[in-house]
């Protein structure tokens, strides 16, 4: 079965996802929410940048939705 994205991302609540923002950078977490602006709620948040591949430990994080590229779920 086929969903809207929106719809989709709502399914996978408490999965561990990646967040791909503009910036190049990643955001790792256990996935607690979405909103209708696409702004992403992580908890046990990490963020992982091209420069650094040591992960810095963010706990409880808010991503901006007009900041987020794409998202990668972790199964």
């Amino acid at each position: 079965m086929n969903l809207p994205p929106y719809e989709f991302l709502k399914d996978k609540i408490k999965s561990q996802i990646e967040v791909h923002t503009h910036n190049n950078k990643i955001y790792r977490g256990s996935f607690e929410n979405i909103d209708d602006l696409s702004n992403v709620h992580l908890n046990e948040a990490v963020e992982i940048t091209d420069k650094n591949n040591d992960p810095i430990y963010l706990g409880t994080t808010l991503i901006n939705g007009g900041n987020v590229s794409f998202f990668n779920i972790i199964e």
